[in-house]
């Protein structure tokens, strides 16, 4: 473990450093943070000069990724962007495939976000007015003409794989 005084020498170091990266500080709040708790980090921040929050933006982002698998090719905003997602490397991994800039990354997740509320709520919405129906699902197919079968067959197989991968994933989820 590093001593309480070598980190805060490195921290002054990092300070009178000009071209100071927020992995280093990022790198060097998470290690004050872990051994030494956010108090220390508060005022050594008011010590050297460095805005406590910035800081902490800067720890949650090294945090988030370990030195190996920080995307090279991409900026700290990128991951700093995404470092609250689950899914954080799906991200970067499009970001440095398509050379998204960070608007465009923010651009993408909103999209992407936006459009997986809206494809939940249609999914409530169908379930919640198939259990409304006041027919069982032999009746449903008694009553429904035959050359339709033909265009729902397809999305019955894929709306029963889907609810089926729903079902195992909200399952993992679970405490």
């Amino acid at each position: 473990m590093t001593s309480l005084e070598d980190l805060k020498l490195e921290g002054l170091a990092l300070a009178h450093k000009e071209d100071a990266l927020p992995w280093e500080w990022g790198d060097w709040a998470l290690k004050v943070q872990t051994h030494y708790g956010d108090h220390t980090l508060e005022n050594w921040a008011m010590e050297i000069g460095k805005d406590f929050n910035r800081l902490c933006d800067y720890r949650k982002t090294s945090k988030a990724y370990e030195k190996g698998v920080r995307t090279p090719n991409l900026s700290w905003t990128h991951h700093y962007l995404v470092a609250p997602k689950e899914n954080r490397l799906y991200w970067l991994k499009q970001a440095e495939t398509h050379k998204w800039s960070v608007a465009q990354l923010k651009e993408s997740v909103i999209t992407a976000e936006v459009k997986q509320r809206d494809m939940a709520f249609a999914l409530i919405h169908a379930l919640e007015y198939l259990s409304k129906l006041e027919t069982t699902p032999e009746e449903f197919i008694a009553e429904c003409p035959t050359n339709l079968w033909k265009d729902v067959d397809p999305y019955l197989e894929h709306c029963a794989q889907w609810l089926s991968q729903l079902e195992e994933a909200r399952n993992a989820k679970r405490p």
